[in-house]
């Protein structure tokens, strides 16, 4: 009977042990955390958002979930019409064969929800897309990950000011790991799933102010006719961050035989030049979001915008099968269609 009740008190000594190195593991990670200021480029993933972005706020919050896993709220951007927050993600993750770490569905509320002014725009219907694997590694040991995600400040039911104080609260309700073989074409040969259900909330205040005291808005009204189409140019909004046109109706553009034109190229005063895409609502238009240094610092300075709408050379049912729905190079960007927008005086 005294043997059986060693080997109780053994076995317990040894759980608390392990609970305490599984506790003192956690806080290294969170210690590390709180000192590690990540660098990271917008080219690392499809919802931009740069570390060393000037209007990029840090936020540096942090949560742990009862399986281990410390999730850090990094940074957000805020411009026109976008919200971007990045996270950092940490824990005990077995680095063979991983091939996915990513917050599932995360649930951002941004508030408050204001109405549009009269005149706004025409309200546009969109659908969205879904998300793939996602594996951005930031430092090996400890392990940690980015994962970024964005919100649309402009919406169907109203939008949210970034020129005002943003109150923002997160509910993270999943972090999903996964592992995976490949082929020799590097192909995946199935998926092996964690998935960490213990939620997390933030909550904080963000602030696009800075960025939006350079915001300007010019009435355009120009319109001008393309193979028997009108297309019309009523308003562009702009600042070296964030620039949106909007316009009349554009057709379907998810279609081969939409609408002619299906982007529009800026340029500045000293030539530098870019192309903005169609946006899906919820207005009919343009946008382009700037992440490229070089290009942030020639708007912030030019004084004049040409802006040329970009069309295929054809008509659209005289191509073959291979139709260059968005490569650039195949369009032809007309200047007797531009309008010239003056930024400064």
């Amino acid at each position: 009977m005294k043997n059986k009740w060693i080997l109780i008190t053994l076995i317990l000594i040894i759980a608390l042990v392990s609970l305490v190195q599984s506790a003192l593991a956690e806080s290294e990670i969170e210690a590390f955390l709180k000192d590690f200021k990540p660098k990271y480029d917008f080219k690392l993933g499809y919802y931009m958002i740069d570390s060393e972005n000037p209007w990029a706020q840090s936020v540096r919050l942090m949560k742990t979930t009862s399986n281990g896993m410390t999730v850090m709220v990094d940074k957000v951007l805020v411009t026109e019409d976008e919200f971007a927050v990045s996270f950092l993600i940490s824990g005990d993750i077995s680095r063979e064969k991983l091939g996915d770490v990513q917050l599932q569905s995360p649930i951002i509320d941004l508030q408050p929800l204001l109405e549009y002014p009269p005149d706004s725009f025409d309200i546009v219907m969109r659908g969205g897309g879904g998300g793939d694997a996602n594996l951005r590694i930031l430092n090996e040991d400890p392990l940690v990950i980015l994962d970024t995600h964005y919100r649309r400040l402009l919406r169907s039911n109203g939008y949210i000011a970034a020129a005002n104080p943003i109150e923002v609260k997160m509910t993270l309700p999943q972090i999903n790991i996964g592992w995976t073989d490949f082929d020799e074409h590097g192909n995946t040969l199935g998926w092996d799933y964690f998935y960490d259900d213990d939620p997390l909330e933030f909550e904080f205040v963000a602030d696009g102010s800075a960025l939006a005291e350079k915001t300007k808005t010019f009435d355009l009204n120009h319109s001008f006719e393309l193979r028997g189409t009108t297309y019309e140019f009523h308003r562009f909004r702009f600042n070296p961050m964030d620039m949106i046109l909007f316009t009349g109706p554009l057709g379907d553009l998810t279609s081969r035989l939409g609408s002619v034109i299906r982007m529009v190229e800026v340029k500045t005063d000293d030539g530098t030049t870019l192309r903005v895409q169609p946006e899906w609502g919820p207005y009919y238009g343009f946008r382009k979001k700037v992440m490229e240094p070089e290009v942030f610092e020639a708007l912030d300075k030019a004084e004049k915008l040409m802006l040329t709408p970009c069309y295929l050379p054809k008509p659209e049912d005289e191509y073959p099968d291979d139709f260059p729905f968005w490569d650039e190079k195949e369009y032809e960007c007309n200047p007797d269609f531009a309008v010239t927008v003056v930024l400064k005086d």
